[in-house]
């Protein structure tokens, strides 16, 4: 196994949460090696049965999601969202900082690798099933409380401003909800994709 110490071709490492130890995987010959606090792993491409990812712009507040799944139903979930320590520069930051540059580096070169490599694993990109209809389910439910709180001043012949400001609260977050809406579920990732993604 490859030392995250000892130089690799393609690195990235992130602390994915506020209380959470960091995280480190790097790309190697034999395959996708990973630390965790005091923990390590190595996967080889041939145990990856799926590759998912939804890829969000640098400015987005979303971050970018790389899903594996192995062949054995395990997952591995790699983001570019860090949450910098105070020893890193100043204050704890308020949210995290994006590492798209070397995400995308390492999702890049995995995805075009198990392409090459690997021709029965399957790579997506997009929001998965669940998440796609979580968000129909929360949209529907928004738009439905939009048209009944409209509906019942409407009837009521009287607005009411604290029923106007918590119907303001859930329009605001419609367009939030409407780019994983309109993407639909998964669906096929190609090297065009990548391309324009800057990955790998």
């Amino acid at each position: 196994m490859r030392s995250p110490e000892t130089p690799a071709p393609v690195r990235h490492e992130v602390r994915p949460g506020r209380l959470a130890a960091p995280r480190c995987w790097w790309l190697s010959d034999d395959g996708l090696h990973w630390t965790a606090g005091g923990r390590a792993g190595h996967l080889p491409l041939s145990a990856i049965a799926t590759i998912r990812l939804r890829l969000s712009p640098d400015g987005a507040q979303r971050p970018s999601v790389c899903v594996l799944t192995e062949r054995s139903g395990r997952r591995h979930r790699i983001t570019d969202a860090h949450w910098p320590r105070r020893s890193e520069g100043g204050a704890p930051a308020a949210g995290p900082r994006r590492r798209g540059d070397s995400f995308r580096a390492l999702v890049g070169a995995l995805a075009r690798r198990l392409a090459d490599e690997v021709p029965a694993a399957r790579l997506l990109q997009g929001a998965g099933w669940g998440e796609w209809i979580g968000t129909a389910v929360v949209t529907a439910a928004s738009l439905a409380i939009l048209v009944a709180g409209v509906w019942l001043m409407w009837r009521e012949g009287r607005v009411s401003w604290a029923a106007l400001a918590f119907l303001g609260v859930v329009a605001l977050n419609l367009p939030l909800l409407w780019p994983v809406l309109r993407a639909g579920g998964p669906r096929p990732l190609g090297r065009a994709t990548l391309d324009s993604h800057g990955c790998g």
